[in-house]
């Protein structure tokens, strides 16, 4: 019986947990679209309201395994897996996804021609963490760590110009991504973590029409002229990115002394890029009333 017990690892490991899955169905939404989308915002189709399952073996490789999600099928969804040797390595992974829609009326002058929606947003923005650390309980416990962040889509940005604002189709696209590794050194009565990373970013938007727009002002002309824009662009760029070392350490020595430090060094840079052009029936007050067909 000893013998049989014993050449019977698989009995060790086991699985649990539960899934739960669904659907949604909508007969009919009475009323405006867009203000169902911006407050709700809820979908037809599957569904997974929530999901753990977990796992518990005897393996040299794999000792703990947990998959947990929820609210798939939604407009902001999660994700978490974690695993885990106890001994050599623990990764953790964690992930969200959140559908932004927003077309609520925000304007200036809601009985001009575009002046309606002034900014509207219909955006997916997603985290990423990833997380390794290498021999957890042992007195020297290597790691890395990777986040990511990002979003992009589509709105209505105003381009303003002297006089008057034009509501613009706009393209969103931003991303930030940081990268760090190091290593923790525990001693019995000092703490050391050596780390060195980098931070990097960029955020992108351009606005751009396809029409001609009166803008706020509507009908509503400047000394006998309405103003007007047939063609107008807009683009900027930012970019950064920052390398990141520090040295971190606590001590206590006696049981009357505590010991604190940390040595920080990062050099962040910048770069920007701007770029207008604007054409249509314009004007200007500096240095005098002008009226113009283009510019930047």
């Amino acid at each position: 019986k000893k013998e049989e017990a014993a050449a019977t690892p698989d009995a060790e490991k086991t699985w649990s947990g539960w899934v739960e899955v669904g659907g949604r169905w909508r007969s009919d939404v009475s009323g405006d679209m867009n203000t169902y989308r911006s407050i709700v915002n809820l979908t037809e189709g599957f569904r997974m309201p929530s999901m753990d399952v977990s796992y518990q073996g005897a393996s040299k490789m794999l000792r703990t395994m947990r998959l947990s999600a929820g609210n798939w099928g939604d407009p902001f969804n999660t994700s978490r897996l974690e695993l885990s040797d106890e001994k050599y390595y623990r990764y953790v992974s964690k992930y969200s996804n959140m559908l932004y829609y927003n077309y609520l009326p925000s304007y200036a002058n809601p009985t001009a021609p575009g002046g309606f929606s002034q900014r509207t947003f219909d955006t997916n923005m997603r985290n990423f963490d990833h997380d390794l650390t290498i021999l957890p309980n042992e007195r020297f416990t290597p790691y890395l760590r990777i986040a990511r962040n990002w979003s992009d889509g589509r709105g209505i940005t105003p381009l303003v110009v002297q006089g008057n604002e034009y509501p613009l189709r706009t393209n969103l696209d931003w991303y930030q991504q940081d990268i760090a590794g190091g290593i923790r050194m525990n001693f019995t009565r000092a703490h050391v973590t050596v780390e060195h990373g980098s931070t990097d970013f960029g955020d992108s938007q351009s606005v751009y029409s396809t029409e001609t727009l009166k803008g706020n002002r509507g009908n509503t002309p400047v000394l006998g002229q309405l103003l007007s824009l047939t063609n107008g662009n807009q683009v900027y760029d930012v970019n950064g990115s920052s390398r990141i070392t520090k040295v971190l350490f606590t001590a206590n020595p006696y049981e009357w002394v505590d010991l604190y430090g940390q040595v920080l060094y990062a050099n962040p840079k910048t770069t920007a890029n701007y770029n207008q052009t604007i054409a249509g029936s314009l004007y200007s007050t500096a240095p005098g009333l002008l009226f113009y067909g283009s510019g930047k």
